[in-house]
């Protein structure tokens, strides 16, 4: 019996530890270089975001919001949000910057990121887009591939970038933003792949060995 439980709890350690270790190598949805002054959008009391589809089954560990200047003393509070591509609400998150010195806490120098969870399907197309505030907080945009890669503009490998979107309305999912080619990024995700697989199988390796000790001792 002491041996069983051994192995019961062996397994679900190890379980636990397999998911630990996939959401600490999660990335980030969409990273670039700071723009100048032509390709940001300035703040407004919109919703602006951007479309992408999940190439595999995905865990969203944090939603995010660009920090053009992070030092700055006037910062304001936006929420990120994340639908289905019907409209169907996820999850969000609230976050109200930091007034003075904060750029050392920003993810790659320009992303605040904050804990939620959600889980993606392989081939469904989600929206993510955060309220742009009334502080002036500009979203970054790219009117061509060529401005985009002048900027590094790079994606997740496991999401697909569709388009820029953008709404008045607060209250609902934006629609597609026809004036932006590559934007409007002020939100941004953090995915890892599903870790089901990897745990179940330690899982089921601890069970197997649990089996075996129980024909063992009889």
């Amino acid at each position: 019996m002491k041996a069983s439980k051994a192995v019961i709890a062996l397994s679900l350690l190890a379980a636990t530890g397999a998911v630990a270790i996939d959401d600490a190598h999660a990335a980030l949805g969409v990273d670039f270089d700071k723009p100048v002054a032509d390709y940001l959008v300035p703040g407004t009391a919109g919703l602006a975001g951007w479309s992408f589809t999940a190439k595999q089954d995905l865990y969203v560990t944090r939603l995010g919001i660009y920090d053009h200047d992070a030092d700055r003393f006037d910062e304001g509070t936006h929420t990120i949000s994340l639908w289905k591509s019907d409209g169907t609400f996820m999850t969000s998150v609230t976050f109200s910057e930091p007034k003075g010195f904060h750029s050392g806490g920003l993810v790659n120098g320009k992303y605040h990121m904050i804990d939620t969870s959600a889980t993606l399907l392989e081939g469904q197309t989600y929206v993510i887009a955060a309220t742009m505030g009334t502080m002036g907080d500009p979203f970054a945009y790219f009117p061509d591939s060529v401005t985009a890669t002048a900027h590094h503009l790079t994606f997740n490998p496991y999401l697909t970038y569709n388009n820029a979107v953008f709404s008045s309305n607060l209250n609902a999912m934006p629609g597609v933003d026809a004036d932006s080619a590559f934007g409007n990024f002020g939100a941004n995700i953090d995915v890892t792949p599903t870790p089901i697989p990897a745990a179940a199988w330690l899982l089921g390796s601890g069970l197997l060995g649990l089996v075996g000790i129980r024909r063992k001792n009889r």
